[in-house]
């Protein structure tokens, strides 16, 4: 090749190279097959063009290295979704969170095998709910109010880090907070393999968590 071909070939090189667009987790799982994970189950569950509640929605995080992923967009709200991985099957947890003006959550778990959809349970078969909802109660008893006497409530925080749920009591639910918002530690589950076991906690003053971080 003549010198100035090859310059010409270099020149081309370097333009091709420097307007390769670098691709999302998303798009990287579509375009290269590799073991299950957050986005490949989530695909499971809500494939493309599928018209599910969250079409049209935007991924806001992708942490597909820990198993979770948050959707935002056209929506009062968010999804959260996170991978736990199991002996014999894989979970994830879906939690659908509504806002207007203070938010309120509901959750639901979809297992899988060999990378498949296998089952839709409800989130309550993987925890003793009444031992949880008994532990929260009393402690929302003994609990002060919040500054204007706001009514403590209930919030589950799942991980994007680690494999327990923060059990949370608060006297503002995330959304559109007023000010410093009490947040209380009321336990954790911690995840085996195939359920969570429940760790209760008994708080007198309210924990380091900012409500900032509560999703």
């Amino acid at each position: 090749m003549q010198q100035g071909g090859l310059i010409f070939f270099y020149q081309l090189l370097t333009i091709l190279v420097s307007t390769v667009v670098p691709l999302s987790a998303s798009e990287r799982q579509e375009a290269t097959p590799r073991k299950p994970n957050v986005l490949s189950y989530f695909y499971e569950v809500y494939p493309k063009g599928s018209s599910k509640p969250v079409d049209g929605l935007n991924f806001e995080v992708e942490d597909v290295n820990n198993g979770y992923l948050k959707l935002t967009g056209n929506m009062e709200g968010y999804f959260v979704f996170v991978l736990f991985k199991g002996d014999k099957s894989d979970w994830i947890i879906e939690q659908s969170t509504g806002c207007g003006p203070e938010c309120d959550q509901s959750f639901q778990v979809y297992s899988f095998a060999n990378g498949k959809l296998s089952a839709k349970i409800k989130f309550e078969s993987l925890f003793a709910k009444n031992k949880v909802d008994a532990h929260v109660a009393r402690l929302i008893k003994k609990l002060p109010k919040g500054p204007n006497g706001e009514a403590l409530q209930s919030w589950m925080r799942l991980p994007q880090s680690g494999k327990s749920i923060d059990i949370l009591i608060v006297d503002q639910n995330p959304g559109f907070t007023r000010g410093k918002v009490s947040v209380y530690q009321a336990g954790k589950l911690n995840w085996t393999g195939s359920r969570f076991n429940f760790v209760p906690m008994n708080p007198t003053k309210p924990s380091s968590i900012e409500i900032s971080s509560v999703h």
